[in-house]
């Protein structure tokens, strides 16, 4: 005997089809934003100079960058409130001081924040806020640390281990134009590459999410121009040194046929997804865990970009603005969302109501301010939808929106 079907299952087979169809392009919609970046300081707003770089975000979205002034002024960072866009420096050492990138390791609901920067004259320098009081001092140093180093930073919060990159950019790249070193809780430096682990030029630098791995940047160059430019891999042993044996590319930008542009910094979210800058093309590369390219994402703002922050579902991204000539122009900043928050800032929100514990033996040499910002949070928006974040665990936020980066990345850019 035939089936009817009868008016009504069909109705409701239409209602159900309908209902599917608007769902997922609300879902489309809902995540369209992600990935497009817009400018929140530019050419003629700017009070930053042409060596931005950094950047760091704390708690409250409040970011930070550094060479806050003109091209002399590389020994400071300035603070951006972002809902008003407010400028203000932050802070400034001594004149021998060449900041580079900086990374937010503590931020507490005692109003305490804890900052590591990265100067180039061979040492990382340690700055404290303490409600609004900005002191600084040396964290560690050696002198026989490549002068670029340290470059960039990445950070083990759980041994309170630093990872250093540096460079030195000379005309034809031998092994010996890039190293990575590691300082102790303590502050004690340690040198961990050699000819034949490291053979080129390091800049970025990231740890994956278990801390078990370390991904450095390596650039060579063939009478000035970059000539390749890779990903690096080594597992790490318990002591937070390169088990060297273990070197792997984990990227080649060959294959995007991009080996002549810079990787500068790079950036982890909570999935493993690694983000970054490309120095010169005005992009973003986001690679997958796998090391598969995921996407690439455009700058509006600047031809350079120099570093990168994941925070709280926003990626915050600095270069000098335009395409102005290297030691020209001044320095931009813009942001894109993202369907993750940062492998760093996670770290800081699961410790925001322990004190900071980043101390060492090294002398204090500060320089201090009492400058005092407003800390509106640059992600009320977003966290209107989200506003259990900070109070749940980040694994629990994680799964809350792993579907969501499935659907993004099924179609690469």
């Amino acid at each position: 005997m035939e089936a009817r079907v009868t008016p009504q299952y069909k109705l409701m087979r239409i209602l159900v089809l309908v209902s599917l169809l608007f769902s997922s392009k609300y879902i489309i919609l809902a995540f369209a934003s992600n990935f497009v970046s817009t400018s929140l300081i530019n050419t003629v707003s700017t009070k930053f100079g042409t060596f931005i770089e950094g950047t760091a975000v704390d708690i409250s979205g409040n970011v930070y960058a550094v060479n806050f002034g003109n091209a002399n002024s590389v020994n400071t960072f300035g603070k951006i409130q972002l809902e008003s866009k407010a400028q203000s420096l932050f802070f400034q050492f001594d004149s021998n001081t060449q900041f580079n990138g900086i990374r937010v390791v503590c931020d507490n609901s005692l109003g305490e924040k804890t900052f590591l920067a990265a100067d180039k004259n061979k040492r990382v320098i340690k700055v404290v806020d303490k409600k609004g009081s900005v002191t600084g001092s040396v964290f560690c140093e050696d002198s026989t640390m490549l002068p670029g180093v340290a470059n960039d930073l990445a950070v083990d919060f759980s041994n309170q281990r630093v990872y250093l990159s540096g460079q030195a950019f000379n005309s034809d790249t031998v092994p010996a134009d890039g190293e990575v070193w590691m300082c102790t809780k303590n502050g004690t430096a340690f040198k961990l590459s050699d000819s034949t682990s490291i053979l080129g030029r390091t800049n970025g630098i990231e740890l994956s999410l278990d801390g078990n791995i370390l991904y450095v940047s390596e650039a060579i160059n063939s009478q000035y121009t970059p000539v390749s430019n890779k990903i690096i891999s080594f597992n790490l042993n318990k002591d937070g040194t390169l088990i060297k044996a273990s070197r792997r590319v984990f990227f080649d930008f060959a294959s995007d046929n991009s080996s002549n542009i810079d990787i500068d910094g790079m950036r982890m979210d909570v999935q493993g997804n690694l983000f970054v800058t490309r120095n010169g093309r005005g992009e973003i590369a986001m690679i997958s865990p796998s090391g598969k390219l995921i996407r690439k994402i455009s700058t509006v703002g600047t031809q350079y970009p120099t570093n990168i922050e994941i925070s709280n579902f926003t990626a915050i991204v600095v270069g000098r603005c335009g395409n102005a000539n290297y030691g020209t122009g001044v320095g931009c900043i813009e942001s894109f969302s993202v369907p993750y928050v940062g492998r760093a800032f996670s770290e800081i929100l699961k410790m925001k109501d322990q004190a900071c514990l980043w101390t060492n033996n090294s002398p204090s040499t500060s320089s201090s301010s009492s400058i005092k910002t407003s800390t509106t949070s640059l992600f009320s928006s977003v966290m209107s939808k989200t506003t259990t974040v900070s109070k749940i665990p980040i694994s629990t936020s994680v799964s809350f929106t792993k579907t969501t980066l499935a659907s993004v990345t099924s179609s690469p850019t």
